[in-house]
């Protein structure tokens, strides 16, 4: 604890007469490390993207670290500042263009306020955000192929055949996709009164009591807000309030665990 003090105080003084990051290290002034996490996923089908780009931009120090997301979609930069208040930016890339599907790429800031509170922790703790992207052409969720199961039945029995038909005569049609278990978890979803004035609240009702995500991301993906707020069994009424909001359409979500639910609202 005196070492942490002692180099903040040293990094206070430097800045205070002058002194720059070179010599301030040669003192003693601590370099920090951090983990930023994160996950992307399609913005219409929730599934997560593979192998997009991600840079985070330190425009402070003009340092770029990059990082490719898995095949669960996640990604991991390990990023180090040197105790200044940095601005970063990132930036989410298709890097193979229409190989696997084309998504628009989308940049914007990132909130550093959670990484510098939590300089003196395990960085690990950190929770990862969520980028959505949108799909140009070739979304690899809406052209799935759709593999029939091999008739072996070897004597005429007209009710299975009429039955296997009926699945098989509907190539125009998007698969009927059945309700998943993330749903079923927030349940009563509303906006209330109005997100016209910036100033409005979710309502929803959730399935067990946890700490809740609320995420609101703008029409081309980019997330604008997020907060955190513990949520009870049953009715919960969450307050938001987003300066600056421009006549468009968004999309709000709820997150809790491995439970996301996603609802499209329009500003006018």
């Amino acid at each position: 604890m005196f070492t942490r003090l002692f180099a903040k105080a040293l990094s206070l003084l430097g800045f205070m007469i002058g002194f720059t990051s070179e010599v301030l290290a040669q003192y003693g002034a601590p370099v920090y490390f951090f983990t930023v996490k994160g996950s992307v996923k399609d913005i219409e089908c929730q599934n997560p993207v593979k192998n997009a780009k991600v840079k985070l931009v330190d425009r402070n120090g003009n340092t770029e670290y990059d990082a490719v997301t898995d095949s669960l979609g996640n990604f991991t930069i390990f990023q180090e500042s040197e105790g200044y208040y940095p601005e970063y930016q990132i930036r989410i890339e298709d890097p193979d263009g229409k190989a696997n599907g084309l998504f628009k790429d989308i940049e914007g800031p990132l909130d550093a306020k959670k990484f510098r509170k939590t300089w003196n922790h395990n960085s690990d703790t950190m929770p990862g955000d969520i980028y959505f992207v949108k799909y140009i052409s070739g979304n690899p969720c809406k052209n799935e192929p759709v593999v029939d199961e091999p008739d072996t039945a070897k004597e005429p029995d007209p009710e299975p055949e009429v039955i296997a038909q009926d699945s098989a005569v509907l190539p125009q049609e998007e698969p009927v996709v059945p309700p998943s278990a993330t749903e079923e978890y927030f349940t009563n979803v509303n906006l209330y009164p109005n997100p016209n004035s910036g100033r409005f609240a979710i309502e929803f009702t959730a399935m067990n009591q946890a700490a809740t995500d609320v995420y609101i991301f703008s029409s081309d993906g980019a997330l604008i807000y997020n907060m955190s707020q513990y949520a009870q069994k049953g009715a919960n009424h969450f307050d938001l309030e987003i300066e600056g909001l421009a006549p468009g359409t968004y999309y709000i979500q709820l997150h809790c665990f491995g439970n996301d639910f996603t609802k499209t609202f329009v500003v006018q």
